[in-house]
């Protein structure tokens, strides 16, 4: 029997969370397309999720897929007062090349 490497479980418990975020999100846009009363409070509350993702330091690309926006800039245009701190990133990584 050969033995798992030991990130695998942890990988197999982000796929599951990531397919699960996703899912939460397509009932969103099911819903938005159906119920209209229920719109704005539920834009409200996926807006707030993934204010607080990439507040965490969620890449950008994993939360535009998530919105099931078409683009990087989309998300990037309505949620870049949330990353101030990667251009503190930047401008550390541009000091450790140069130095």
């Amino acid at each position: 029997m050969t033995e798992r490497p030991r990130h695998h479980g942890a990988r197999q418990q982000a796929d599951v969370a990531f397919s699960t975020l996703k899912r939460i999100f397509g009932t969103y846009r099911t819903l938005a397309k159906t119920q209209v009363g229920l719109v704005t409070r539920i834009v409200a509350k996926v807006h707030t999720c993934a204010t607080l993702l990439l507040g965490k330091g969620v890449r950008p690309k994993i939360v535009q897929e998530l919105l099931g926006h078409a683009t990087i800039v989309i998300t990037l245009d309505t949620f870049s007062h949330v990353l101030p701190h990667i251009q503190g990133e930047a401008v550390t990584a541009m000091e450790g090349v140069l130095s």
